[in-house]
């Protein structure tokens, strides 16, 4: 388990909150937090309790220069984002 201080920091340096709008026009809040530390991010998904995917990210431009591969915390549903937001609401009380 993770300081949720640690987690705090971590997702304002890796991380981002948006919205992505589908083509039948539906629009879904999404929290992804980007590193090439798989570990860290599989602790912080153990952390705020989700069971979300991490996906291998590959890039044109890492490819080329040969960087570390990038992994993508990715939550998409209402109820991890819920999650996420509560963690943040009580870090900030």
């Amino acid at each position: 388990m993770l300081k949720p201080e640690y987690i705090v920091g971590f997702a304002d340096g890796e991380g981002t909150f948006n919205f992505v709008r589908y083509p039948d026009g539906r629009i879904r809040p999404q929290f992804l937090v980007f590193n090439t530390n798989r570990e860290i991010l599989e602790k912080i998904k153990e952390t705020l309790n989700l069971n979300c995917p991490i996906f291998e990210v590959v890039r044109l431009f890492d490819m080329i220069k040969r960087r570390k591969k990038c992994y993508r915390l990715q939550a998409r549903s209402r109820e991890y984002i819920d999650k996420v937001v509560d963690f943040l609401i009580k870090i900030f009380q």
